[in-house]
């Protein structure tokens, strides 16, 4: 809950253009690379894109070369679970990084820690007054949850504007739909009356093989259960071995394989951001 103390509510400042979360509770459903890939496509077409991992695997980080188990970089989540006052100070510039024309705020295994912290300060806004006081420096942020609901997936379910939901077309997945759903609503009585309602952008279908017929089947199942929860649908990410090799070489998709047809996927799901 969010304490009472006006000293502990958000700084309603301004704000930067569009902050999305990638969230699933499931993982392996695409979050990390979407994030990266969407960023750098944004990035490509003069945006100025913040992107910020919330999982403590490290992984959005080690998809872009930057290795944040290893570095001696402190993480923008020290400085949010710190004593400092966000609505007063900014994070120290060394607390973010660059890559591939990308701002990045990593994370590492040391935010498994730094959660205890901020469970503590019970102050759940404390990553979006943090991105709020940045202003104008972002035109999007975007964030990459954790595989599963905790005082990290709160903060920055608190801090976005929209969600997009990847989800995997394989029936486990697919069946999870409506948790995201519940979620959302548990999310948004945190969030009154401080910020405005949370909405789904969209459903992303991915890992998507239209050779196979589970996968043809389990897309008609997501297209159905979009339009009875009354979400928008995106194009799906088609599943090829390059999205792992890109992985694997610490570079966005775009980069390491720029003729892979999911590179295309993720214009088109840019592109519907812009729209």
């Amino acid at each position: 809950m969010v304490d009472d103390d006006q000293t502990n509510r958000p700084n309603h400042g301004t704000e930067m253009k569009r902050t999305i979360a990638i969230c699933n509770q499931a993982g392996g459903v695409g979050k990390t690379t979407t994030t990266r890939d969407l960023g750098f496509e944004l990035a490509e077409r003069g945006h100025r894109v913040l992107v910020l991992d919330a999982d403590s695997q490290g992984s959005l980080g080690e998809f872009l070369g930057l290795n944040p188990h290893r570095s001696e970089r402190q993480s923008i989540w020290q400085f949010i679970a710190s004593e400092a006052d966000p609505a007063r100070e900014e994070p120290p510039p060394d607390m973010l990084c660059e890559a591939y024309g990308l701002t990045v705020g990593i994370s590492n295994l040391q935010l498994i820690k730094l959660e205890r912290r901020l469970i503590e300060q019970r102050q759940p806004h404390r990553l979006y007054t943090i991105l709020a006081s940045l202003g104008d420096r972002f035109d999007y942020v975007l964030i990459d949850c954790p595989p599963n609901i905790n005082e990290i997936s709160i903060q920055a379910l608190f801090a976005a504007d929209e969600l997009i939901v990847p989800v995997q077309t394989e029936e486990k997945a697919v069946a999870g739909m409506f948790l995201i759903q519940e979620e959302l609503i548990e999310t948004n009585k945190r969030r009154m009356p401080f910020r405005p309602t949370l909405k789904i952008a969209g459903f992303l279908p991915t890992r998507y093989n239209p050779s196979r017929n589970l996968h043809k089947h389990c897309l008609t199942e997501i297209e159905r259960m979009t339009a009875s929860l009354n979400c928008a649908l995106f194009d799906p990410i088609r599943e090829y071995i390059a999205v792992a090799e890109a992985c694997n070489a610490g570079k966005p998709l775009k980069l390491h394989a720029p003729h892979c047809p999911a590179v295309r996927d993720i214009q088109n799901l840019a592109d519907r951001l812009s729209a």
